[in-house]
């Protein structure tokens, strides 16, 4: 049974950041363990960290320093999986499958950022606060 979030998006933030976090170790670990090329290695090493370092920046139930707003998150997720799929069409002495990773974690990427919720819990309460002060 599906359940919709608060804003009607099918993904919670808190769903958001643990998708997040393991999406980085799949993008560090795939290329290698589908016997990519350096530049190969390369996307995913860059993949991993921008994904865990945005992520961490994030004001969501998973932010470790909470300076982003969930809507500059969710623009950051559409960059890079422009970036993924721009990879997957570009390093074309890769094997298919390293291509289909890259290309795979773009269009993920680009689907959570238009499925996941707009504002997290922190900044709703943020907003409500400003509404009643």
């Amino acid at each position: 049974m599906r359940t919709e979030t608060f804003d009607g998006k099918i993904v919670s933030t808190d769903l958001h950041g643990l998708i997040d976090y393991s999406a980085g170790v799949l993008a560090y670990t795939l290329p290698r363990a589908l016997g990519g090329t350096d530049a190969a290695i390369a996307v995913g090493n860059a993949g991993a960290a921008f994904s865990g370092a945005y992520a961490a920046l994030t004001r969501f139930e998973r932010g470790v320093v909470p300076v982003l707003s969930m809507r500059q998150h969710l623009v950051l997720d559409a960059m890079q999986g422009v970036a993924f799929l721009g990879a997957a069409a570009l390093l074309t002495k890769e094997k298919p499958l390293v291509r289909a990773a890259f290309a795979g974690f773009g269009l993920f990427a680009i689907w959570a950022s238009q499925n996941t919720e707009t504002k997290s819990p922190m900044e709703r309460a943020e907003a409500a606060e400003l509404v009643r002060a």
